[in-house]
């Protein structure tokens, strides 16, 4: 129980978030479902960072993290495409 207590009190330094929170740039490009794609990474990358700590390998998880999200994104869209053709012009 105290351990799940102090990792939800930990403040990350400004480039924890900023690694973290890249992901967050699929908004522009993807509206809702880049948000979604883009807020479930951020917060998957945070929950990492905080129980390992800030280190190299937190930092290598979180991209990895984002990545992996950048694709679910590209797999989502690509889904919708096949599943509602008319909504994408086809």
């Amino acid at each position: 129980m105290k351990t799940e207590e102090k990792a939800e009190t930990i403040k990350l330094p400004w480039h924890s978030h900023l690694i973290s929170g890249w992901p967050l740039l699929l908004i522009a490009v993807g509206g809702l479902i880049g948000g979604a794609c883009g807020g479930l990474a951020y917060g998957a990358s945070v929950s990492v960072i905080k129980k390992k700590g800030v280190s190299a390998l937190s930092y290598s998880l979180s991209v990895l993290i984002g990545v992996g999200c950048v694709f679910l994104y590209f797999a989502v869209v690509i889904g919708l495409a096949i599943a509602f053709p008319d909504l994408f012009g086809q």
